[in-house]
């Protein structure tokens, strides 16, 4: 490559030096014919002046002679000039010929460099593209994670807006709460004002209550002693013929009597009046006071109830008694107690239902006892003493005792049947 760079610059060179050569030949004869052609000129305006023959002959060979001599000059000075240029030229020819060899080794190691460096920047270029590729990768994981975050970014910032609409329904139901507090608060205020009159009404009905049960029991009083007169009566004036069932139909309508009467009494006590216990006792038995060959008609109720062993039921067990909801408190094959809501009879024939996980248990029995209470609450309770029947499940009622005992059985007491 760099000898053919110096052949093109000595082709260069001498094609310059031919122009330089002939430009310079060329302009000497256009000098010349210019000159000529003055002369010529001269002679022609001498020569129509008048007959100059041989002085024009002779002016015509000087001027002849004068350009041959200026032309063979000038051919003269270019060959000199072109032969300098030659040998110019051939020295510098020589010259460069002879530092081709220190050329060439310097080209070769040049181009050995130069292949070193080529591979050394192919190897770069191979590093370089892996490089970028392993860049390329990196961006689109990144273009990827860019995207996965805008789209976290919109779910976080429609939950914002979403907690922002909640905050703000909070702030208007805080505000509503407020407002609702504050008439609870005037509520409060006016049910406190309230409750003091009711407190001063409840002391007053206590101590109607207590005036209303001493007259209860005045009256009970009064109506056992009328009974027992009215039978005596009867058995003065018809001896013998006033049966046991007729004595004990009268005896109970005159405890109903007795009853209804004192009844408003007790529609007084208040729903908040301190715990009460009255015990009901059952109407008096006319069959003590019947004749001596008067037979009672026997009750289908087993004589050994209070002989089976009584257990405690733990707390919260319902049970029914002729539909009217309660509490089971103890239980025995002979019968039962209960805290009833509503008030039943002494005597009356009832139905118990115990309920368990496998149905119903039905006892059929008749009311002992009852009692009236009012324990610290707005309820009142009646508990009731319940005798069964002699055709009671005792296995199922037993089962139900096992699974809903509250402690070991307590040792049943020998009474007069009550439960």
């Amino acid at each position: 490559m760099g000898k053919q760079a110096d052949d093109i610059q000595i082709r260069d060179s001498l094609d310059t030096l031919t122009r330089h050569v002939s430009e310079n030949c060329r302009q000497q004869l256009r000098t010349l014919r210019a000159a000529l052609d003055r002369q010529l000129s001269s002679l022609e305006a001498t020569i129509e002046q008048g007959d100059h023959g041989p002085i024009i002959d002779a002016a015509v060979k000087h001027v002849s002679d004068a350009a041959a001599e200026r032309a063979n000059h000038a051919r003269q000075q270019a060959e000199a000039t072109a032969a300098q240029a030659l040998a110019a030229i051939e020295v510098e020819l020589r010259a460069r010929l002879s530092s081709e060899s220190a050329a060439n080794t310097m080209l070769r190691t040049a181009l050995d460099e130069a292949k070193k460096e080529i591979e050394a920047t192919q190897n770069k270029a191979a590093k370089a593209e892996a490089a970028q590729r392993a860049t390329a990768a990196q961006y689109r994981e990144t273009l990827n994670e860019q995207r996965n975050l805008t789209t976290a970014l919109d779910g976080v910032q429609a939950q914002l807006l979403e907690l922002q609409a909640r905050f703000k329904n909070a702030q208007r139901e805080a505000e509503i709460n407020n407002a609702s507090v504050t008439a609870a608060q005037h509520q409060v205020q006016e049910l406190t004002a309230e409750r003091d009159e009711l407190l001063q009404r409840v002391k007053s009905l206590t101590v109607a209550k207590a005036t209303a049960d001493a007259q209860y029991r005045q009256l009970e009083s009064v109506s056992q002693k009328l009974s027992g007169a009215l039978s005596q009566m009867l058995r003065e004036r018809e001896p013998g013929r006033a049966s046991a069932a007729d004595l004990s139909t009268l005896a109970t309508s005159l405890s109903e009597k007795d009853t209804a009467k004192s009844a408003p009494a007790k529609a007084a006590s208040p729903a908040k009046a301190a715990s009460t216990s009255t015990r009901i006792s059952p109407p008096p038995n006319p069959t003590t006071a019947a004749p001596a060959g008067a037979q009672k008609k026997p009750l289908p109720f087993s004589q050994k109830a209070r002989d089976a062993k009584r257990v405690k039921i733990r707390r919260g067990i319902d049970v029914t008694v002729d539909g009217i909801p309660g509490e089971l408190v103890d239980l025995s094959i002979g019968g039962a107690q209960a805290i009833l809501r509503q008030a039943v009879k002494p005597n009356q024939l009832v139905r118990l239902m115990l309920l368990t996980a496998a149905g119903q248990i039905i006892c059929k029995g008749r009311v002992v006892w009852v009692v009236y209470e009012q324990p610290g609450t707005s309820l009142s309770v009646y508990r009731t003493g319940v005798k069964f029947a002699a055709d009671v499940d005792e296995a199922a009622v037993e089962n139900f005792m096992h699974d809903f005992r509250e402690a070991p059985p307590i040792q049943g007491r020998h009474t007069s049947g009550v439960a």
